[in-house]
C-alpha cells in the first residue's frame, strides 16, 4: 500500500501506524517482520510543519532557543551563560542527563563529558540515567547552567526541534535514521528497513506496521474533572481502572516505553463524606491495590483523586484533583 492507504488500513483495524518510542521498540518490530518474512513497512513518521518537543515527553513551557541550525532537524545545547544555542544534531558535544529519584522531585544533573551526537547523548542518557534533561522554567535553566559549568563548550539538553511527527499524534522523539537520512521533500514518508529508517516518497508501496493497544495516554494535561470528559471523547471508553497485578504491569510498560515521568490521573476518587475508595464507574478498589506504602490514604488527611506515580515505582498516589496531569484511559474494542 503507499501510506496514505496502510494508514487507513491500520486506523480501520487496528489504531495507527506504529510509533516507536526507543531502540527496544525498533528491535522487537524489526524481529516481527523478520518472523514474517517482510523486509521493510511503512512507521507512523511523517514529515510536517516543524515543532519542538522534549526527549521525556515533557511538554515545553519554556524556550529559550534562537536562531536555525540551517536544517530541517536542530536541537538545543546550553552556553555558559545560560542561552541556548540551535545545533546541527548530527554534532558531537558534552551532554546533561538528568536522573528522577524516587525518593523526591528534584532530578539530579549528570553533565556527561563526552562528545556524542544529539541522538546518541539520548541513547545514553536513557540506559544509564532517566533521559536528557529537560528544562521547564528560569529556575530550572539556572540550576542546569551551574551543573555544566564544568564544561568548556555547550552542551546538549533535551530539546529537539524537527518537521517529523507521527500519524496518531505521539511526542517520541525517537529517530533511528541510517546514514545519510532524512532526505528533503518530496521524501516525506518513512519505512523501516534491515533495523534503520529511510525517508521516501509516500507514493512508494510498503507493508503496513500497525499498532493495537487497550491503553490510551494522553498528550496534554488536565485536571481530574476533565481528564473524566476527556477519556469518554473520540475513540476513548472511559478513564482507566485497574483491576489487577496484570493490568498494572501493562500500564507500568506503557508509561515506561512511553517514558513518561510525571504522574498521570487514573479513575481513583475518593469519597468525601465516608472516606473509601472507588473507581470512577463506580467499582469498588477491591481485591486489587497498588498504593504508595502499600495502604490507602487516610480520610481527613488525603486528597481525593487519584494517579499513578512513576516516581514511586508506578504505584497509587492521592493528588490534588485541581492538579493538571495527563490521563490513561481506556481504548474502546474493535468491533
Amino acid at each position: 500500500m503507499n501510506q496514505t492507504e496502510a494508514r487507513a488500513a491500520c486506523r480501520e483495524n487496528y489504531i495507527d501506524l506504529v510509533t516507536l518510542y526507543s531502540d527496544e521498540d525498533n528491535t522487537e518490530l524489526y524481529n516481527m517482520m523478520m518472523k514474517a518474512a517482510d523486509d521493510a513497512g511503512w512507521i507512523g513518521l511523517y514529515r510536517n510543519d516543524s515543532s519542538e518537543k522534549w526527549s521525556n515527553g515533557d511538554p515545553v513551557t519554556f524556550r529559550n532557543l534562537a536562531g536555525d541550525c540551517g536544517t530541517s532537524s536542530c536541537c538545543a545545547a546550553v552556553k555558559a551563560d545560560g542561552s541556548w544555542e540551535s545545533l546541527q544534531c548530527t554534532g558531537t558535544r558534552y551532554f546533561m542527563c538528568y536522573e528522577q529519584a524516587a525518593s523526591s522531585q528534584t532530578p539530579n544533573y549528570h553533565l556527561i563529558r563526552e562528545n556524542k551526537t544529539w541522538f546518541g547523548a539520548q541513547r545514553y542518557c536513557r540506559g544509564k540515567y532517566t533521559d536528557l534533561v529537560s528544562i521547564r522554567d528560569q529556575q530550572q535553566n539556572e540550576e542546569v547552567k551551574i551543573k555544566g559549568l564544568n564544561s568548556s563548550t555547550p552542551f546538549w539538553i533535551g530539546l529537539l526541534r524537527d518537521d517529523w511527527q507521527w500519524t496518531d499524534g505521539g511526542n517520541s522523539t525517537y529517530r533511528n535514521w541510517a546514514s545519510g537520512q532524512p532526505l528533503s521533500s518530496p521524501y516525506n514518508c518513512v519505512k523501516l528497513f534491515a533495523r534503520e529508517w529511510y525517508s521516501v516518497p509516500c507514493s512508494n508501496v510498503q507493508y503496513p506496521l500497525c499498532y493495537n493497544t487497550s491503553i490510551h495516554v494522553s498528550d496534554v494535561a488536565l485536571s481530574w474533572e476533565k481528564a473524566l470528559d476527556y477519556c469518554h471523547e473520540g475513540n476513548r471508553a472511559g478513564i482507566l481502572n485497574i483491576d489487577s497485578e496484570a493490568e498494572q504491569k501493562e500500564v507500568a510498560s506503557e508509561l515506561r516505553r512511553r517514558r513518561v515521568s510525571e504522574p498521570v490521573w487514573v479513575g481513583l476518587r475518593q469519597s468525601r463524606l465516608f472516606g473509601f475508595w472507588i473507581w470512577a464507574n463506580g467499582k469498588a478498589v477491591f481485591p486489587y491495590s497498588n498504593w504508595d506504602e502499600g495502604k490507602q490514604p487516610e480520610h481527613q488527611l488525603s486528597q481525593h483523586c487519584g494517579a499513578v506515580v512513576p516516581q514511586k515505582h508506578y504505584r497509587w498516589k492521592d493528588m490534588n484533583c485541581q492538579s493538571h496531569y495527563k490521563a490513561l484511559c481506556h481504548i474502546k474494542c474493535s468491533p
